[in-house]
């Protein structure tokens, strides 16, 4: 390979080491989410998981306006992250980043895109239209409503890594029925 070659290779490569801090970040908010059986019941670990998420939210839109995530992995990663917010804002960023990550070559960033915008759609009281949500309220069955489910085929979420509608029916009951044993 020519030296010309190789020294932008080399960079190219270091542009595609994940950010420390961000790796760093990601972890703690997937331990967080693997713990929650493990604090079952504990009132003060599960209301100090908001402020938790809240520091690492504040972080990642800190990074993502410095331009501190710099490879698909960093997208991915806040992306994921900010899936874990509360406003639209997150969500939207969260969809834009991981169709980067997407577009980068992270596999699983396809599903993580319509997941996010998903949610973003529920947030601003739009429908879902690829149908990653379930959710639940009060003593009211899980659903995935509000669903605008005639909107893709089941082609466009194979194609985002997201289950047809007939699996989707199957996934829902099945959460219907376990929700049921739980009672």
């Amino acid at each position: 390979m020519r030296p010309v070659l190789l020294l932008i290779f080399a960079l190219w490569l270091a542009g595609q080491v994940p950010n420390a801090e961000l790796e760093r970040l990601y972890r703690q908010d997937q331990a967080d989410r693997e713990d929650f059986d493990k604090h079952l019941g504990d009132q003060k670990w599960f209301a100090a998981l908001p402020e938790r998420d809240a520091a690492r939210l504040a972080r990642i839109r800190e990074m993502a306006r410095k331009g501190e995530l710099q490879c698909p992995k960093d997208y991915s990663r806040a992306a994921l992250i900010l899936q874990h917010g509360a406003m639209p804002d997150d969500f939207l960023l969260a969809h834009v980043l991981s169709t980067a990550a997407a577009i980068g070559g992270e596999s699983d960033a396809k599903w993580l895109s319509a997941a996010t915008l998903d949610r973003y759609l529920q947030k601003i009281g739009q429908p879902q239209i690829f149908g990653t949500q379930y959710s639940f309220q009060d003593k009211n069955p899980w659903t995935m409503e509000p669903y605008h489910e005639d909107l893709l085929t089941d082609g466009w979420r194979k194609l985002y890594g997201v289950p047809g509608l007939v699996e989707q029916k199957k996934q829902l009951d099945e959460i219907r029925r376990e929700s049921k044993e739980n009672k």
